[in-house]
This record gives C-alpha cells, structure tokens and sequence, in this order.
C-alpha cells in the first residue's frame, strides 16, 4: 500500500502549504545576486529596504536541508521555531524573545504569519511542509502598518509559486533513517481560456524516536498528506486573479518527556515507580497506552489585483482556513499503572479574513504610499481533559469568537534619490468573546467544602489602538544604505483558557504594548562579492503578556500582564564569495532581556527578581559554507553545503527561579547536504543528494517543565541523527 501511496504521488507533484525562493535576479560577474522581497508590499531589492530582514529561496531552502515550517528556526538567528513536544503539528514561535509558549484560542500571537498575504491566525498546523515554494521572508520587529494584523514580535511572510502555464512536472522522492518517506510531486498544466493551474502533492512519514516497549504507538512517529490546487489568471490587460486551496491531514506521536529529577518520600513515593533518565533515552514505556494526535487543515486564497492606471494598484486578498485537531499528550514518564498523565484536547476552528489595499505613487513617483483596511473573525470551540489513570483530573469546554477590523496607512517621501523619509499609521479594534465550563475533580466546591469544583466563566471584552511609526533612510554612497526607525506594536487582550477559577477568567488580561527604536546598516562591496547587512534595537514593553503554569498543577495556566520589560540587541548577516566556487554565510544575534518589574496579580507583590525571559536565547549564530566541487556530466555543479547553528542557554517559562528545572542547556547543531543539480537524464533531468542533520548526534533538549508535583525537571529531546537520500525529478 505504501508503494502504491509514493507512486501515485510522484506522477503528481508538489506539497500543500508552500514557499519560494526569494526570487533572485542574475548576480554581476562573481558578485553576489540580488534579492528581490515584497515586504513592503511592492517588489525590492532587500538591500533597499529599511528593515531588519531576512529572504530564503527555494534553493537556499533545499540547501539547508529544509523540508518544513519549523526547519527554518536554527537557520535565522534572533528566530526561535520549535514544534511543540507534545502538539507535534503546532509551532512555537519567538522573534527577538517575543512569542508565545502557550497556544491558547483566547490569545493573539506575538508573531504574524502570513501565506500569500493571508495572515494564518493559529498556530496549530503551522508545521506545515514546504515544496511549493518561491521565498520565506523572516521581519523582526514589530509589524502592523504594512500587514493586516498587529503584532510585537514580527512577522514571517511565505511567498508560493505561481502556476507557470506551461507543461511541466517535478517528482521527488526521499528516503531516510527511521524510515524516513517524503514523496513530493508538481505539475503545472498549459494554460487553457488564460488560465493557469498546477496541482502539487505531498506524502512524508517517519518512524518514532523513542521505541515504546509498552503499549501503543512509539514516540515522535509523524505521517502527512497533502494536496494543494493553484490557479492564476489575467482577466484583462490590467485585471489579474490568484486563487488557492489546500487540504492537508497530519498524523504525528507526542515526544517523550523524561523525568531527570523525581521527588522522593511521601505521600506518593514517586520514586519509587518513575524511572530516572538523566541522558537522551532510547526505549522507554508509559502506563497508558501510546495514541496518535489527528490534524485536518483545509484553506482557500483568493486575490484580486487592478491596476487602473500606472500609478496604482488595488488589491483584494481574501482568506478562509478552518482545523480540526485531536490531541494526545502524556507528561507522566511513569510506566506503573498506579498513576498515570494524559491530556486530550480537541479543537474545531474556523477563520476568514478580507483585506483591501490601495498601493500608488504620485508627484513624479517622489511619494510611495499604501492605505489598507482589513477584516477578520474566527471561532474556536474546544474541549480538554486531563486524567490520572482511571481518574478524571479535570475538563473544560472553551467557545472563543474574535474580530477584528483595521484601518493602516504608510507613505514614503523621497527627497532625492538617496533621502527617504516613511511615516505610518494603523488604528485596530479588537473584541474578544469566551466562554469557559470548567469542572475539577481535585479541588474542593467552596460552598460544599469537597469536590468537585465547578463553574462556567463567561467574558466579552473591547480593545482598540492607534499605533504610529517613522523611518528615514539614507543612502550616502552606492551599495551603503542607513537607517533608523521608531515603531509602536500592541497586542490584543483576552481571557485566559486555563484560568482556575470563574473569578481569574472572567478578568481577563489587558492588552500590551511595545515601543521600539532601531538602527540599521545595509553594505555591498569588493565588487558586491561582501554583503555585510546589521540593525541595533531596544524595545520598551508596557503590560507583557506572561503564562504560567501554576506549580502542582499544570491543568491551570495564569494568562496575566507581568508589568514592564525591556529588550535590545543585535543582528547581523554576512555574506561572502571569496571564490568563484565558494560562498559563505554568517548570521549572528545578541539579545538581552529583562523584566523590569512583575506585580503579582494576587497579591500585589513585586516578585520582578523571580522572572527571566524565556525563549531568548542571550547569542545565537549560524555559519554556512557552500562549496562548488566539481561539475558533472558536463555543467550539472556538484555542491557540498555544511551549516552549523549555535543558541544560548534559555529558559522555557518566566519564574524560572521557583522552576529550575524548565531549563535548556547552550547547543549546536551540524547539518551536510551532498548535491548534483540539473544533471542530464535523457530529455529530463535530475538532481540527486545525500544529506545529515545533526551530524554530531547532538542531544538537545527541545522543551523543559517544572511545575509536575513529581518532578520539577521533565525534559523532551530533538531528534537525533538522521540522514538520507534525495532524487528529484524535472520534465
């Protein structure tokens, strides 16, 4: 059947959720390439645009041995991705120690993700995998009056490929350790009536990383499919429409957590049942049976571009997504079946958004501007129970509807070919509307004095904000641009869904703002064979969004505003061709955050010194050298791509002092990719490689907890070392 499966497959082609290469225009004789991105919604050169950014290709994407979403968090610095130890299909994001660790329906994310301009509003099924793609566009910084959603930390834009009305076909396929399977298959179809289309598919499987001796499936195991239809069409010399549907489902094991620690004594003597493991383990077992978490993702893209006349643009982007998640999770690193963890959730969600924006120039093309409005809703309804062996621990059912509406504008002056000054505005109102149901069966009603505790929290709150922002960039000379900026972000507020109480629920949390300055230099030269591109920021936060997982009780979380915190640091990013042969690349971050003052919500203390930053790692850096070797078979190059990445130690949640063991240890990973591009094979051709990732064999830790009340250091690890083989197919 899997044959079957994979051969159907390649007679099609290529993936469900896509990005593209940074479209790269011809370099000069032994310079480096230009890179066209569309960050400020208009196509430029990414040395001219004054922001802190970074453009991955499809080719790049490939070279670094990305394969999905989550791939791309070791290859930028100042980007922490990861997908979620225990929600295998769910992405924690973080850009400049800004994010979310908890995915919570109620909650906006710090971190705006966009694919063909339609912003994506939940990070379930953000793990997504990339085949189709064209370019991957990482924004630090806060972003809001180019992009329909508000938000502090940044934004990662996907561009995919457009249909390219021409018969063509690309067949992949990819074989690795733990029985790693990843078939891949495109075809774009001749254009019929001024249509364009292409269809792509994809199938991936991998055997788990953990072996369960015990009952049910092993750890870490995933299986994905995915379809995905494009059609593009120019309905008149100045009318064009894109259209887009996927459809994916997503199959995957939660990663093991292993106790290091276990607490000793009574009342329960857990020591005395759950194992110890203090390195990476390769066998282990759970007192329940091992079950598989289900994602079912579905999405349409619609856009719509008139071009009245040359000086403007009147662009449509509508977007419809909707999930449905079922979730399995099991904390206990326990295999007797005296007690025993497990959390199930299951969520249906369904969002739509509009956007219209206005692009045009006038006065002789000195003024650049874009005004835009954007529309968006969704709604979530969620169910979850967490269960110790044969007992209920507790449930809940959250119903979350969200809207929002914006009005954004930005305009840029060019006083003369090398001063630019950009201003911009964008007003948001939020509403957020939840319901919880909550009963537990651990603590006592108040009324009563014995359990269970019951209570259904109902909450609908208003938010609404203006934030500005300014820009002015310089160019002194050719190839050296500067800049400096100042930008305001805001983040919505909400409820929080692990709330212990109607009282904490029904509160809510306010929302938070940021205020962030940045400097920035953009350089080309020795005949634009070195680009050296750095920005320098510090950022004020007002109001930060903390969640917390209350100690001996994880089934709650406290979703509450800390107080005040800053952040500032650097990024860098350095190219270089010193030979024809040879490029290399350097990208560094430094970051350092602080919060500078936490007001317990309770009690009203300053506990500021209990609190540090999580998800900031305080340096991270990646080093990529690409060497030509030789070519084959005539002009097919014959590659060898080695990249290295480093972070700094982190810590995984804020009171990291009453939590010492939800802590991960500084490390870097070794990644080799082996490759033959274009080689002729009869009127096709091919391009065939061997890769590794983690070359080392690594034992990284991808996520740390600390609040079980059996132990305070429960650890999940990434994954070991892994190689494999490539052959891709071009009609």
């Amino acid at each position: 059947m899997k044959i079957r499966v994979i051969a159907a497959l390649l007679g099609c082609s290529s993936s469900f959720c896509a990005i593209a290469q940074a479209q790269e225009e011809a370099p000069p004789p032994g310079g480096l390439a230009d890179i066209v991105v569309t960050a400020q919604k208009r196509e430029e050169n990414l040395q001219e645009v004054p922001i802190s950014i970074v453009s991955m290709g499809s080719e790049r994407l490939t070279d670094l041995n990305v394969d999905r979403f989550t791939d791309i968090g070791f290859t930028v610095p100042a980007l922490r991705l990861s997908q979620h130890p225990t929600t295998p299909f769910s992405t924690r994001l973080f850009i400049r120690g800004i994010g979310n660790n908890d995915a919570q329906v109620t909650q906006d994310p710090a971190v705006g993700v966009y694919v063909d301009g339609v912003y994506i509003a939940r990070s379930t099924g953000l793990a997504f995998d990339f085949g189709d793609a064209e370019r991957v566009e990482v924004l630090r910084g806060p972003q809001g009056t180019l992009y329909g959603r508000n938000t502090t930390g940044g934004a990662i834009n996907i561009v995919t490929r457009r249909p390219s009305g021409e018969l063509k076909a690309t067949a992949e396929f990819g074989y690795g350790t733990k029985d790693y399977i990843r078939a891949l298959g495109r075809i774009d179809l001749p254009e019929f009536g001024g249509i364009a289309t292409s269809i792509t598919a994809l199938y991936a499987e991998r055997d788990g990383l953990v072996k369960n001796v015990g009952a049910g499936r092993d750890f870490g195991e995933n299986d994905r499919w995915g379809v995905r239809f494009v059609a593009a069409a120019d309905l008149s010399d100045n009318v064009d429409a894109f259209f887009a549907y996927d459809h994916s489902l997503e199959h995957n094991t939660p990663f093991y957590y292993q106790a290091e620690d276990v607490a000793a004594g009574p009342p329960f003597y857990y020591d005395s049942f759950i194992p110890v493991a203090t390195k990476r383990v390769k066998r282990a077992t759970l007192a329940a049976p091992v079950e598989q978490s289900r994602l079912r993702t579905d999405g349409l893209a619609f856009t719509l571009t008139w071009k009245p006349s040359d000086g403007l643009t009147v662009k449509s982007i509508t977007g419809y997504r909707d999930f449905n998640a079922s979730v399995y999770a099991d904390f206990s690193g326990n295999p007797v079946a005296t007690l025993f963890r497990t959390n199930r959730q299951d969520t249906d969600h369904h969002q739509f958004s509009q956007e219209l924006q206005l692009l045009g120039t006038a006065f002789g093309d000195r003024l650049e501007y874009i005004l835009g409005g954007y529309v968006f809703s969704e709604q979530a309804d969620q169910t979850e129970d967490y269960d110790a062996g044969a007992f209920v621990i507790s449930n809940r059912y959250i119903y979350a509807r969200n809207r929002a509406q914006a009005l954004f504008a930005n305009a840029t002056w060019a006083f003369d070919d090398r001063l630019k000054l950009t201003v911009g505005g964008r007003y948001s109102w939020d509403q957020r509307r939840a319901t919880k149901d909550n009963v537990d069966f651990t603590l006592p009603d108040p009324d009563t004095g014995l359990p269970p505790f019951a209570f259904i929290g109902q909450g609908d709150r208003h938010f609404s904000k203006f934030n500005p922002s300014a820009n002015i960039s310089w160019q002194p000379i050719d190839d050296l641009n500067l800049y400096a900026k100042i930008v305001t972000g805001y983040r919505a507020g909400g409820f929080g869904t692990g709330a212990a109480t109607k009282a904490d629920f029904e509160r809510g949390f306010d929302e938070e703002n940021l205020t962030s300055y940045e400097a920035g230099i953009k350089w080309q030269g020795w005949d634009r064979r070195l680009q050296f591109n750095s920005a320098f920021f510090y950022s004020r936060y007002k109001d930060i969004l903390i969640d917390l997982a209350v100690l001996g009780a994880p089934q709650f979380v406290a979703s509450f505003n800390a107080g005040r915190a800053r952040i500032y640091g650097m990024e860098a990013d350095i190219s270089l061709l010193p030979m024809e042969s040879l490029r290399l690349d350097l990208s560094y971050a430094y970051l350092n955050a602080k919060y500078t003052e936490v007001i317990d919500p309770q009690t009203g203390a300053d506990v500021t010194d209990l609190f540090k930053f999580p998800n900031a790692p305080k340096n991270s850096f990646s080093i990529t050298a690409d060497q030509r070797l030789a070519y084959v078979g005539g002009d097919a190059p014959l590659h060898l791509i080695l990249n290295y990445a480093w972070q700094d130690k982190v810590v995984t949640t804020a009171p990291y002092i009453e939590r010492p063991g939800a802590r991960i240890g500084a490390y870097g990973l070794l990644n080799a990719r082996l490759e033959v591009k274009r080689l002729p094979l009869g009127s096709a051709n091919v391009d065939l490689a061997l890769w590794g990732r983690n070359l080392t064999d690594k034992a990284y830790v991808i996520d740390a907890v600390g609040s079980f009340p059996w132990s305070t250091n429960m650890k999940a690890y990434g994954e070991p070392l892994t190689a494999g083989v490539e052959a891709r197919l071009h009609f």
